[in-house]
């Protein structure tokens, strides 16, 4: 009497539906294998679009800044110009280019992705300092120079004011530049 039963329930069955089942399943991993594929594919594109965005971002905001800013050379300014030469050789930097913008923080940042590397004083820091401070912050900035650290500041942003669209990573990388550029003070 089972058997009959088992035999009634079965006889509606398509004769085809265990391929169909196969094919259906098969189609769902295609599908499934392709989104994947086009999303790896895709993040790969993201990421560098972001990239590039954010070096164009930077340039143009540093580019700003300088247009506003006053250069440090030996007949602007004479002192600090001599300051700046003496800390870049002692930290065999190589050439570095120095400006003074009028903005009222006490701040001082670098950049540079090509060519020369920058570093920016705000006025009221190179107002308010005397040689061996401004000696001291120079050799800060000088030694993110001299490790490199403007190259990757220059890519992922988040510095001088500029938002990063790669936050978490631009605060771990920061975080290490900070102590690196710190102990560059040290020489």
């Amino acid at each position: 009497m089972v058997a009959s039963t088992d035999r009634r329930f079965t006889a509606y069955r398509y004769p085809g539906e265990r391929l169909v089942l196969v094919i259906t399943l098969l189609a769902v991993l295609v599908v499934i294998a392709l989104t994947a594929t086009a999303t790896v594919c895709l993040s790969g594109v993201f990421v560098l679009g972001t990239v590039v965005l954010v070096y164009v971002v930077n340039r143009r905001y540093h580019q700003a800044l300088i247009r506003q800013a006053l250069p440090v050379t030996a007949q602007q300014t004479p002192k600090l110009a001599r300051l700046v030469d003496g800390c870049a050789r002692r930290l065999r930097t190589g050439p570095v280019q120095v400006f003074i913008v009028p903005e009222g923080s006490w701040n001082a940042h670098t950049f540079g992705l090509t060519g020369t590397p920058v570093i920016v004083l705000h006025a009221p820091l190179v107002e308010g300092m005397d040689a061996d401070e401004l000696r001291f912050v120079l050799g800060h900035e000088l030694g993110h120079i001299a490790l490199g650290h403007t190259r990757l500041n220059s890519l992922v942003g988040g510095m001088a004011g500029i938002p990063s669209p790669f936050w978490a990573a631009a605060s771990v990388s920061r975080w290490g530049q900070e102590i690196g550029g710190k102990r560059a003070t040290r020489f």
